[in-house]
C-alpha cells in the first residue's frame, strides 16, 4: 500500500513522496525498508534519525523530515488505525454453532453468531447479532450479550449479568463472580452473604486477560461505556466504574467504590472501600487510595495525596539525613551554650 494511499484511508495529509510502497509497521527501533512507524513525540527524534523506516506517523507540528511522513493531531489514534490496515486477528465468524457447544433450548442466539467449541451457554441468554463466542467459554443462566460482542476463550459470564455491544472480554475474564461478603457469627465464624446483584458492562468497554469484575451484593456492580481494565485487575462488588476510565494492570477496587468519568488509573493502585474519585483524576501508580479523590485531581503515594506535594515530601525525604546531622550539631552547640553560661 502505498503512502498516499494509507494517508486517504486514515483521513491525515502526508508529506514526501506518496508514492512509496509500505508493506507492514514495525517500531520506531526495528522498522526498515519497505514500513512505517510511529513516533510518539520529539524525544524520539534521535532514534528517528537512525531508523531505516520508509516513513513514518508524526504529530502535526512534528518538525519537517526527509521520509515521507503522515501528520496527525493525535497521532497514537492514526498510528492504530494504520495498523489495523496490515494486521487483522484471525477470529473465526458466524453463524456457526460448533458441535461440541452445548446451547439450552431456550437460548436466543441472534443472527451470524459464532459459538466455538465446548462452549456452554445455558437457559435464558440472549445473544444479539454478530456475537463471537470462543472455546470453553461459559454463560450462566439468563446472561445477555449485544451486538458484535467478542468473547475469548475460557472466559466466564455469570447469571444474569449484562454485556453491551461491542464489549470484549479477554482470555480468562469472569465477570459476576460473587462478591466477597461475609458476616460475622456470635462463634466467631464467616457466614456468606447471598450476592444478590448483578454486573453491568456497557457498549465499547475491553476487560483484559484473568481480570474479575464481582456482583453487588444487592446492588448492580458497572462498568461504563467506552472503560478499558488491563489484566489481572480486580473490581470489588457493588463498584460503578465511569465512562471512558483506563486502568492499567493489577488495580484493585474493594467494594462499593465508586469512579467518575476519564479517570485514569496507574497499574498496582489499590482502592479502599466506599471511595468516590471524581471526574477526570489521574492516580499514578503504587498509590494507596484511602480517602474521596477530588474532580480533576492527580494524586500518588502511600496514602494518595497531590502529586506536587507528594513530590515536594518525596525531596524532602532524601534531605533527612542532613537535616539530622545538622539537628545534632544544632543540640551540641545549644549545649555548649548553656555550659557556656553557667
Amino acid at each position: 500500500m502505498k503512502v498516499k494511499d494509507i494517508a486517504a484511508r486514515v483521513n491525515c495529509p502526508y508529506t514526501g513522496d506518496g508514492e512509496t510502497e509500505i508493506r507492514a509497521v514495525r517500531s520506531v527501533e526495528r522498522a526498515g525498508p519497505g514500513e512505517i512507524t510511529f513516533v510518539m513525540d520529539r524525544k524520539h527524534q534521535k532514534i528517528m534519525a537512525g531508523s531505516k523506516a520508509s516513513a513514518f506517523i508524526v504529530a502535526e507540528d512534528f518538525p519537517a523530515v526527509e521520509a515521507p511522513t503522515i501528520r496527525s493531531r493525535f497521532p497514537n489514534h492514526t498510528f492504530a488505525l494504520v495498523q489495523e490496515l496490515f494486521y487483522q486477528q484471525p477470529l473465526p465468524k458466524g453463524p456457526l454453532v460448533h458441535p461440541s457447544a452445548v446451547v439450552a433450548p431456550d437460548a436466543v442466539v441472534g443472527p451470524d453468531c459464532y459459538v466455538g467449541p465446548h462452549v456452554v451457554i445455558e437457559s435464558g441468554c440472549r445473544l444479539g447479532r454478530n456475537v463471537r463466542i470462543l472455546a470453553n467459554t461459559t454463560l450462566y443462566p439468563g446472561v445477555s450479550v449485544g451486538d458484535d460482542t467478542l468473547i475469548h476463550s475460557n472466559c466466564v459470564v455469570r447469571e444474569y449479568c449484562q454485556l453491551g455491544c461491542r464489549v470484549i472480554l479477554q482470555n480468562g475474564v469472569v465477570i459476576g463472580a460473587d462478591g466477597f461478603g461475609f458476616a460475622q457469627t456470635a462463634e466467631g465464624g464467616y457466614h456468606k452473604i447471598p450476592q444478590a446483584g448483578r454486573v453491568i458492562v456497557e457498549d465499547d468497554v475491553e476487560i483484559q486477560a484473568h481480570t474479575c469484575v464481582d456482583r453487588g451484593t444487592l446492588d448492580d456492580t458497572r462498568i461504563g461505556r467506552g472503560t478499558k481494565l488491563d489484566n489481572l485487575i480486580q473490581v470489588g462488588h457493588g463498584s460503578t466504574i465511569g465512562e471512558n476510565c483506563v486502568f492499567a494492570g493489577q488495580v484493585g477496587l474493594a467494594g462499593t467504590t465508586t469512579v467518575g468519568n476519564n479517570v485514569k488509573v496507574g497499574g498496582q493502585v489499590g482502592m479502599a472501600g466506599h471511595c468516590i474519585v471524581g471526574d477526570n483524576a489521574v492516580i499514578e501508580a503504587g498509590s494507596a487510595v484511602i480517602t474521596d479523590v477530588e474532580k480533576g485531581a492527580v494524586v500518588v503515594g502511600v496514602p494518595a495525596t497531590d502529586h506536587k506535594l507528594y513530590k515536594r515530601c518525596t525531596l524532602a525525604f532524601f534531605k533527612l539525613p542532613e537535616l539530622m546531622n545538622r539537628v545534632r550539631e544544632l543540640e551540641k552547640e545549644i549545649e555548649r551554650m548553656k555550659h557556656g553560661h553557667e
